[in-house]
């Protein structure tokens, strides 16, 4: 999806970040630190050896030893509705799965296919690495993304703006050759051309004026979404965003 060569410029750094945000790539699968709205129990054929648990949450909670872990993590989901997510891990099972992931052919893999092959891998085993709800959060919405890119015709560009309380939150373009993004970058780097960014309104309407300066400045757009912040945020919890676009 990403080629291995990706140029990526101007970006803003207090812009980029937020990308994190809207898909918390570092959180999935992490035990170090703990991670809001989220419980993660590292076990040794039941016998739990670690619980990372958010603010609020009472380590009695989690019980010495694991039988079920679906049943587990039902459970403990439906008595703290402020959790996203449980995700119980067999220690063993996660040190099989890292040496697998090491294993794969990063070597030839762009870094997005990469990280896609890694999150199937998570996906095979369920019983050593469960997650509940089942699947990543928002692995949907990527497995749509990459189809996209695939469909998007050569030299044209994805355009996306997301704005909070009238504010710009995240911009990007991207331009897709042979099916893999070739460029990155955001709205920032219309500024090089003489664009007065901040001139702009800060608004989902941005797309009637931006649209035609990227197609002006960088080629044509195929496809491009504008709008707020809590929005792209029900769209991809719908996995309607790419929809939209």
């Amino acid at each position: 999806m990403i080629h291995r060569d990706v140029e990526i410029v101007d970006l803003d750094p207090q812009t980029w970040r937020h990308l994190g945000e809207i898909f918390p790539i570092a959180e999935w699968g992490e035990l170090r630190h703990k991670i809001p709205g989220v419980i993660t129990i590292l076990h040794d054929e039941g016998q739990v050896l670690r619980a990372d648990l958010p603010v609020g949450i009472k380590e009695e909670m989690i019980p010495e030893a694991i039988d079920d872990p679906e049943m587990l993590a039902k459970q403990i989901l439906e008595a703290n509705p402020n959790l996203t997510r449980v995700q119980i891990f067999e220690r063993s099972r996660l040190r099989a799965y890292s040496d697998a992931v090491q294993r794969l052919d990063w070597t030839t893999l762009s870094s997005a296919d990469f990280y896609r092959k890694a999150w199937q891998l998570a996906q095979t085993d369920p019983h050593g690495l469960f997650y509940y709800p089942a699947g990543l959060p928002r692995m949907q919405v990527l497995e749509n993304a990459r189809r996209l890119i695939q469909d998007t015709p050569d030299d044209h560009h994805l355009v996306l703006g997301v704005y909070d309380e009238g504010k710009p939150y995240f911009s990007l373009i991207v331009r897709v050759n042979a099916g893999q993004i070739t460029l990155v970058t955001t709205f920032d780097a219309l500024t090089k051309y003489g664009v007065d960014t901040r001139q702009i309104p800060s608004s989902p309407d941005d797309e009637q004026v931006i649209v035609p300066l990227v197609e002006t400045h960088f080629g044509m757009v195929a496809h491009s979404l504008f709008c707020d912040r809590a929005t792209l945020n029900q769209l991809l919890d719908q996995n309607a965003a790419l929809e939209t676009l």
